[in-house]
């Protein structure tokens, strides 16, 4: 099963331009079988699309959340019931990743790193000077983003040899904010995914095809 790990949508994150709905149709024509929006702190792109759109259909729509802490980047998944949305810290981007960490598995959900070492702003990777709090950050972690589409191969590479050196279930995601960037590359799952608790499930047991 072929999911984007990593799409924006205009209702819900200030950095993009594409609607879920046209990310949808540009997944569907490339053969992917679901997405994951991961808009930054909110749920306002996934709320708008599903008040408009059935959830019985072949193409899985899921809820997920990019969330800046004090030190870069990081992806979440949460079973549907539960948000992150009522924590102050999380709303003003300055929460530490293991908190976040702490914060996310109470509440029954999987989170990881985004674009590691990506030459841009909000990769952890990057932020973390220590080295030792890097490995701690990891260590806690569920899965690392080892292919982002926006980072460079070697930079891609650099992640997936952490997430190897640690045992992290690794995942792919287009980092989409426009048309042309959806589905550039996605995650392959070999279980059926229907819904959150699916997706999380299956991070936790690493059953990811590619890379």
């Amino acid at each position: 099963m072929l999911i984007e790990m990593h799409a924006h949508t205009i209702d819900g994150s200030d950095c993009s331009e594409v609607s879920l709905e046209d990310t949808v149709t540009r997944l569907i024509e490339k053969g992917y079988d679901g997405v994951l929006v991961t808009d930054h702190e909110s749920e306002t792109g996934y709320k708008n699309y599903r008040s408009k759109h059935d959830s019985l259909t072949d193409f899985v729509v899921l809820r997920g959340f990019e969330v800046s802490t004090c030190h870069g980047d990081m992806l979440v998944v949460l079973p549907l019931s539960k948000t992150l949305l009522d924590i102050e810290e999380v709303k003003e981007q300055c929460i530490h990743p293991l908190e976040l960490v702490r914060i996310v598995h109470e509440r029954d959900g999987v989170i990881g790193i985004a674009h590691m070492f990506r030459d841009r702003y909000g990769c952890i990777g990057n932020q973390v000077k220590s080295t030792e709090e890097l490995e701690r950050i990891v260590q806690a972690v569920d899965f690392i983003e080892v292919v982002n589409g926006f980072a460079s191969r070697h930079l891609n590479e650099k992640a997936e040899k952490w997430a190897n050196r640690f045992g992290k279930a690794k995942t792919c995601g287009s980092d989409s904010h426009s048309i042309d960037a959806v589905g550039t590359c996605g995650t392959v799952f070999s279980m059926q995914i229907r819904s959150e608790e699916d997706l999380i499930s299956a991070i936790r047991s690493k059953l990811i095809v590619n890379p």
